[in-house]
């Protein structure tokens, strides 16, 4: 009997810790130090007035405002573990169609690969779109 009890304490044990571990090992793996219980991820900030930091449970996405700008506060449109999307829009005298034109290009070539920003012209400004996915 005593046997028996034993075994069926080990399997408990057993099952219970696996249950425990399963997403932290299998969900979370990926997530950088420090960020497996870290609330409201992901979510959109400007550093310095002049940089878009996106933060995510696994990664960070950061670009450039055009230099002059003033940023209005960032909007998450969607995220995930790995992935965000959102727009800004930023005041800029004389923005025009060419000036997006310039931005994006200068964009295109510096943010790093599963990112994308696109600008195109508002009444005093630029409005921003950027996403980034991780896995790319």
């Amino acid at each position: 009997m005593s046997k028996k009890l034993l075994f069926l304490c080990a399997v408990a044990v057993l099952a219970g810790g696996i249950w425990y571990l399963w997403p932290r090992i299998f969900f979370m793996r990926d997530s950088l130090p420090g960020r497996e219980h870290e609330d409201g991820l992901p979510k959109v900030t400007i550093e310095n007035g002049s940089v878009v930091y996106c933060r995510m449970r696994a990664d960070d996405f950061r670009f450039p405002l055009p230099r002059g700008s003033r940023a209005r506060p960032p909007v998450l449109e969607s995220g995930s573990f790995d992935q965000v999307k959102g727009r800004i829009e930023v005041e800029l005298n004389d923005a025009n169609e060419r000036v997006a034109m310039l931005y994006t290009e200068s964009m295109r070539k510096s943010v790093p690969r599963g990112g994308y920003v696109f600008a195109s012209p508002i009444p005093g400004g630029l409005q921003i779109s950027f996403q980034y996915f991780g896995d790319r």
